[in-house]
């Protein structure tokens, strides 16, 4: 399944790139600008509704709601850009990556 995938990318002409070990939080644009802020908007949304409503039960209307809400505030095609901005994939920039990545001296 995964050479099929590999050739269907090669006909179309995609690049596939495979991401070093342990590096993924330095590597990956979303996780950096998208899905973290996302984490923190969800909570703060569900926080907020929580304490408003303390005897009730959450449904999951609440949770799609609160979702739509942390979606629409942060994964915006702006944040996106900045997420590969940030980690210097686009435009290349290896700074932000080298001192992310720098060894820890405690194991060194």
């Amino acid at each position: 399944m995964i050479i099929d995938i590999v050739h269907k990318v090669k006909r179309v002409r995609f690049n596939l790139i495979t991401l070093p070990s342990h590096t993924s939080h330095v590597l990956q644009p979303l996780d950096v600008t998208c899905f973290k802020p996302f984490k923190t908007a969800f909570r703060a949304y569900k926080g907020v509704w929580i304490f408003v409503n303390k005897a009730k039960g959450v449904s999951k209307e609440n949770l799609a709601h609160w979702v739509s809400l942390a979606l629409k505030k942060t994964l915006s095609p702006q944040n996106i850009c900045e997420g590969f901005k940030t980690i210097g994939i686009w435009p290349l920039d290896p700074s932000p990556m080298e001192s992310k990545m720098q060894p820890n001296e405690k194991f060194v």
